[in-house]
């Protein structure tokens, strides 16, 4: 009998390594939204982020932007949209920021709701529109929710672009590529790693805090990628 237990010890333990490495990971669910039509979601953004994800073989994506017939986005339905999806992904993208205003109130109070909820939220911190000034982050509507992670963009010598939103807001900003395909690039490349990385932490909340707790102990004023994430 203690032969028998012996051995069903030994081999418990030998196979253990195999039972888990067949186990498939968990899958990462990236909400994307974005102002883009649906056609040009389609042709541009939906590639541009595949591309980011190739490497991670456990994400997919999920476009959460809703559209008018004419295919532009339909930002009466986004509340709902957003509040739908809290269930079925890992985390969420803004792909765009914009200054505040009423149409922006009802996307504002579901995204607290989000937050609340624990959802883990990227945005980039955006550009305002070629006929304004720009603005500080609060008096954009995803500055104007306590817990996104808002991303900005660098330019030139670690110079945010003339046109960015900007403040305390933002977590950090990052450099992209001379020969990246889009602006706003930078924070596409936060959410890239964030997705290759998210099965790390157990919890949303747990990267939130670690973001916040890597911002607070650097002397840099925008730390990159390795520093949030590692090589």
């Amino acid at each position: 009998m203690k032969k028998f237990i012996l051995v069903s010890i030994f081999l418990c333990g030998f196979y253990s390594p195999f039972i888990y490495a067949s186990k498939k990971a968990d899958p990462v669910i990236v909400g994307l939204v974005s102002d883009l039509s649906k056609a040009d979601f389609e042709s541009q953004f939906k590639p541009l982020v595949l591309d980011l994800l190739k490497k991670c073989a456990q994400c997919d994506i999920k476009n959460l932007s809703p559209y008018k017939e004419d295919g532009s986005v339909d930002l009466a339905m986004l509340p709902g949209q957003l509040e739908a999806a809290m269930t079925t992904t890992s985390f969420m993208y803004f792909q765009w920021n914009a200054k505040m205003g009423e149409e922006f109130r009802p996307v504002v109070s579901s995204l607290k709701k989000l937050v609340e909820n624990n959802i883990l939220i990227i945005g980039a911190a955006g550009l305002a529109k070629a006929s304004e000034p720009s603005l500080p982050l609060s008096k954009t509507f995803l500055g104007a929710v306590p817990g996104i992670i808002i991303i900005g963009d660098l330019e030139g010598r670690e110079r945010l672009p003339p046109k960015s939103y900007f403040g305390p807001e933002m977590l950090t900003a990052i450099r992209a590529p001379d020969d990246s395909p889009a602006k706003g690039f930078g924070s596409a490349m936060f959410m890239g790693r964030l997705a290759q990385n998210y099965s790390k932490k157990p919890t949303t909340k747990e990267w939130v805090d670690h973001f916040h707790s890597m911002k607070s102990k650097t002397r840099q004023i925008w730390p990159g990628l390795d520093y949030f994430f590692g090589r």
